[in-house]
């Protein structure tokens, strides 16, 4: 994962969020970089990055439950 932040960073146009998708089990910048950092960790016991990333946690859901009937289900009850 460093690198990839390492070269969004170098990129003539220096983005002010960096966003990754990740598991979590990658090498981490080994310090906060020059941007704001978030973290969406997918699965059900990713490990925690580094404090100064923000985080988001994505739980994986069994794919029955997101099927063409689970969005039937979603647009019958107005989307809730």
């Amino acid at each position: 994962m460093r690198v990839g932040i390492a070269s969004a960073l170098a990129s003539p146009d220096r983005p002010q969020v960096v966003i990754v998708l990740t598991d979590g089990f990658t090498p981490w910048p080994e310090q906060s970089p020059s941007c704001r950092l978030i973290a969406a960790l997918i699965g059900d016991t990713p490990p925690d990055p580094p404090g100064w990333i923000e985080t988001v946690r994505v739980p994986v859901r069994p794919a029955e439950d997101c099927g063409p009937s689970h969005l039937q289900e979603g647009l019958a009850d107005g989307g809730a």
